[in-house]
This record gives C-alpha cells, structure tokens and sequence, in this order.
C-alpha cells in the first residue's frame, strides 16, 4: 500500500502544486489498532512557492479529499504554523505518527523542535476531554455503542492521563499510553480486551459496554478536568510569533532551493 500512497502523493502535488513537506499516517492506523476494514487517513503539511502568499485575495490553506479508502486532509505551512501557536493537538500527533509516508526530514525535525515550546497541557487535556464528552453524550445513553467511538473514547482519555503525568503531548501509537495504566491491572485487562476486539471487528459494529471501563472513564475525566482548570491559561501576549515568523521564512526559502538542485 505504500507505493499507492507514494503515487497518489506525487499526483496530488502536481494537481495543487505543491511542495509536500510532511506526510504520514493518523487515525487508527496509526494508532496501531486498524479494524479490518480501516482506511488510510494521511496527514499533510505542505508549502506554495513564496510568491503564493504575497497576494491581497484569501486563498484555500486546506486540501480535503476522500478518494477510494485514502482519506486525506492537508495543511498549508502558514496555516500550520498559525495552529502551533496555539498549540493544537491534532498537530502534535501527526508529528509523533510511527508511519511516514514523504516530505523532508529537516522540517520535521525542525517542526518538532518547535513545537516543544508550545505545547500547553491545559488545552491538550482540554481537548481529549471534549472529544470523550461529545462521544459520551452522544453514544452512552445505550448499552451498546459502536466499537470505534468506544475505543476513541478510552484513548482520549488514556491521552488526557497522560498528559496531566507527564506535561508532554501524548504519544501516538495507542500501546505507549498504556504505562498510566501500571497500577490499574483490571482496566489494562479490560483495555487488551478492546484491542483485541477492535483488530477484530469491522468498524461500525456495536459492542457492549465494560463496567470496568466505564468506571474507569467517568473517574478519570473528573480528575483530569479539575487539574486542567488548574493549570494557568496563556494569553496571546505570551506566544512568541517570531520564532514562528523566521522558521516559516527559512522553510519557504530551504524548500525553494531545495526544488533547485
């Protein structure tokens, strides 16, 4: 499947013209749990040629396309940049993804690099908490729900444990969350049984629900909601944009000579 991936890139850089400077694997696959009819959700972060951005009219910063079982979403450099500063964290896991699939390896390193400096647990934690909240409302009323929202529910949540133990973002790949679990050997057990399950099972199924886990679930977001509102918010004042400005100016530079040679 890679060299279709590899293809499918070259022929989206000559369709947008675009410079890929990172692309790789997100959602379940990356996870390391795909179902047995899982897609592929490639995650792209690209660049224009400098001209581009010197322009008065507002141009698309995102490519979304669904083509046969590649589903693919792209960001523009600068829009990417402009969510690091606000430290999104659908970006930070699409730097940590164990399966790359192109771009340039001196922006990722660089981007990481970057990206440290911004990484602000309140708002990660933030996020996993919401994203388990409106599954939550949505889907737990029943005694059964679909397996795939079940397990993304745990993994934020695993997510939001993590990032209140450790102050970084939380890892990728779903088996590296499972150390805040140590000292909970019931919910590891129960957790290995949703994996299982999970490589097992067609997306779309519905299971039933873990008494366990739940409980587990309805603890933890409780915790970690009370710890994030804690911690201090940042104001815009407190972002450092000119760091931000001078590695997208060196990356639009580097990535044009780079086309040179």
């Amino acid at each position: 499947m890679s060299t279709q991936i590899e293809t499918y890139l070259d022929k989206l850089k000559d369709k947008h013209k675009i410079n890929i400077l990172y692309a790789c694997e997100s959602g379940s696959r990356a996870w390391g749990v795909p179902s047995p009819n899982s897609d592929y959700d490639i995650r792209i972060i690209y660049n224009h040629s400098p001209d581009w951005y010197l322009s008065v009219d507002e141009k698309s910063d995102n490519i979304i396309l669904i083509e046969d079982n590649i589903d693919t979403q792209a960001w523009d450099l600068k829009k990417t940049l402009l969510l690091l500063s606000k430290s999104n964290i659908v970006l930070f896991e699409w730097l940590q993804s164990a399966k790359v699939y192109g771009g340039c390896p001196e922006f990722k390193e660089g981007l990481v690099q970057l990206s440290e400096k911004y990484f602000q647990p309140r708002k990660a934690i933030y996020h996993y908490l919401g994203l388990s909240n409106a599954l939550i409302k949505k889907h737990f009323e029943k005694e059964n729900l679909p397996l795939k929202k079940y397990f993304i529910v745990v993994r934020s949540i695993l997510a939001s444990i993590w990032v209140k133990e450790n102050k970084s973002p939380a890892p990728t790949l779903f088996t590296d969350l499972l150390p805040v679990l140590e000292k909970n050997p019931k919910v590891l057990l129960a957790v290995h049984q949703l994996i299982r399950l999970k490589k097992e099972t067609n997306d779309g199924k519905a299971v039933k629900r873990i008494a366990v886990l739940d409980e587990f679930i309805f603890e933890s977001r409780k915790s970690c909601s009370i710890y994030a509102e804690a911690l201090p918010k940042k104001s815009e004042e407190e972002i450092d944009m000119e760091t931000i400005d001078l590695f997208f100016r060196k990356m639009l530079k580097d990535c044009v000579e780079a086309r040179k040679d």
